[in-house]
């Protein structure tokens, strides 16, 4: 909606890794990898606010394509 309204692009970011990092209810940060990839811009200014669902579909979209292939949202899943 504030994207929208601000005329920006929202950039898509996708994390991977983490997880092996600091598990779940852990403050152990473990050693290891993580990638962060950066999607294709998507322009607020071509959608409306009525549109916005369609826009935060594109954007968690994007988000899941950039993750690994393990961590890819089931279809039907959010990103």
């Amino acid at each position: 909606l504030r994207a929208i309204e601000a005329g920006v692009r929202v950039v898509p970011v996708s994390l991977s890794g983490t997880q092996r990092l600091m598990r779940k209810g852990s403050s152990v940060i473990r050693p290891g990898v993580a990638t962060i990839r950066f999607g294709p811009a998507v322009d607020a200014k071509e959608y409306v606010l009525d549109q916005r669902g369609e826009l935060r579909d594109r954007v968690h979209e994007l988000v899941g394509e950039g993750l690994e292939e393990d961590q890819k949202p089931v279809d039907g899943e959010g990103a």
